[in-house]
């Protein structure tokens, strides 16, 4: 599933995070970033949130299309292990 939005932060956080579980709730496993062009570190507390609802229903999750930015982010706290970021052109197996 494609977000919908140009970016991710604080003020619409919640509305982001909503559609993303959602998605996770019905059986998917693969959360499509490419569009997000703007984040704070918001985004980053809404992929932990999504992650952990995923782990909770013991499903896989995937992140595609990650900016640099935002994979910045998540390096820079520590959480590169917790989530699978994998390119916007890769095909799933």
């Amino acid at each position: 599933m494609v977000l919908k939005g140009t970016e991710l932060k604080l003020h619409n956080a919640l509305a982001l995070a909503e559609q993303g579980l959602a998605v996770i709730r019905t059986g998917g496993g693969r959360l499509d970033l490419t569009e997000l062009r703007q984040v704070d570190s918001s985004a980053v507390a809404v992929m932990i949130t999504w992650q952990r609802e995923a782990l909770t229903l013991q499903r896989s999750l995937e992140f595609v299309g990650v900016s640099t930015g935002l994979q910045s982010l998540i390096q820079l706290y520590g959480l590169t292990e917790f989530f699978s970021i994998v390119a916007a052109n890769s095909e799933r197996h």
